[in-house]
């Protein structure tokens, strides 16, 4: 499955069913949301040094709607972060 579109990515990754593991069943739909991050990160020099000037910090999706590809809080909730 071969998308450039980051809108129709978005949109794939999100029609996913989630529970139970799921996303593990459509190993598939990876390709598409790590070609729409790395677009994300490397389309502009700025955008790039941020993900690396992290050095060997753990970075992770503070989404509150999304506890699998995320970590199922808000980024001000006081669990996420160390």
């Amino acid at each position: 499955m071969a998308r450039d579109d980051p809108a129709e990515i978005k949109h794939i990754g999100k029609s996913i069913a989630t529970g139970d593991g799921e996303w593990n069943k459509h190993i598939e739909a990876h390709a598409p949301m790590r070609k729409g991050l790395h677009a994300k990160f490397f389309q502009n020099s700025y955008r790039n040094r941020v993900p690396l000037n992290t050095g060997d910090e753990i970075l992770l999706e503070s989404n509150p709607h999304h506890s699998v590809r995320g970590i199922g809080l808000n980024r001000n909730h006081p669990k996420a972060s160390k």
